[in-house]
């Protein structure tokens, strides 16, 4: 089974196409805060989609507040990875925090559908350090990079209500994101670049 977002995006619009009359009864307007985790790793290991490196956001735990069509967005993630290799001496470890604010503007479709579109910014910042010997040295070769991001995106997404508490939504978005890169000789670097995500991850909510 292959883009099955795609398909529920498919699904979505003839949802909308058909809608009439806006149903006041929606699962998403019991409740005003929802918290979501990131549910797509697991997802992959019983579901197939386009391969697609990088897409799948770095936000582990995502909430909301709102309602009345508006809600504020709040998300957190980040990673801590250590290695050590005895063979050649080598050892790494890594740290990174990944955060976002941002404001939604949502429709409820009908009892289980809901469709929103949205901005936000995303503040990122992490950093990297490995120690190697090399074969005929005593001295440790030592690389280390700090590196700072700051970004803003558009997105779009649906969120398909399972009942009053539990949902499951996917969003696509365009980021501009502006970085900042430091190296263990001082060495600066700065890029500005623009990207699509791909609507490939699933966060899974509940409501209260």
């Amino acid at each position: 089974m292959k883009n099955l977002i795609i398909i529920l995006f498919f699904m979505i619009l003839g949802s909308y196409l058909q809608a009439q009359t806006l149903n006041e009864s929606s699962y998403s307007e019991r409740y005003t805060k929802q918290v979501g985790f990131n549910f797509t790793d697991f997802a992959l290991r019983f579901l197939s989609f386009n391969e697609a490196t990088g897409s799948t956001p770095s936000i582990l735990v995502l909430y909301k507040k709102g309602n009345n069509g508006k809600k504020w967005r709040y998300g957190i993630g980040g990673s801590i990875n250590w290695g050590k290799n005895p063979a050649n001496s080598q050892t790494s470890q890594s740290v990174s925090f990944n955060f976002l604010f941002g404001r939604e503007y949502y429709r409820n479709i009908s009892q289980r559908w809901t469709a929103y579109y949205g901005w936000e910014v995303l503040p990122r910042v992490s950093f990297s350090k490995s120690e190697s010997i090399s074969f005929g040295s005593q001295e440790p070769q030592v690389n280390s990079l700090l590196t700072l991001r700051l970004g803003g995106q558009a997105l779009v997404g649906i969120q398909y209500n399972f009942n009053e508490r539990l949902s499951l939504l996917t969003e696509s978005s365009y980021l501009i994101q502006f970085a900042y890169r430091k190296d263990e000789d001082s060495r600066e670097d700065y890029s500005l670049r623009s990207f699509y995500i791909s609507p490939i991850s699933l966060i899974l909510n509940y409501h209260f």
